[in-house]
């Protein structure tokens, strides 16, 4: 998987949002170029916005790592449309 819960701490390093994605895009790329059987993960901290997922296209499986206590209650509701 590339990156885990990225979105809070743009790799652990503090970097912007915009630049973890390219960053997404870069190494998705390079892995295309090795193999390009294999899909590709990420793993975002809470319920990725659809614009988010949109500017990801290269990412085939998305890992949630979603802390509501113990309810998973309302967790869909951004994608019900």
């Amino acid at each position: 998987a590339l990156g885990n819960e990225w979105n809070y701490h743009g790799f652990y390093v503090g970097l912007p949002f915009d630049t973890c994605i390219r960053n997404i895009k870069e190494a998705s790329a390079r892995i295309r170029e090795i193999d390009d059987h294999r899909p590709i993960a990420t793993v975002y901290g809470g319920m990725p916005a659809k614009s988010t997922v949109d500017l990801l296209p290269e990412v085939d499986v998305w890992g949630i790592n979603y802390y509501n206590g113990l309810s998973l209650e309302n967790v869909l509701e951004p994608w019900i449309d």
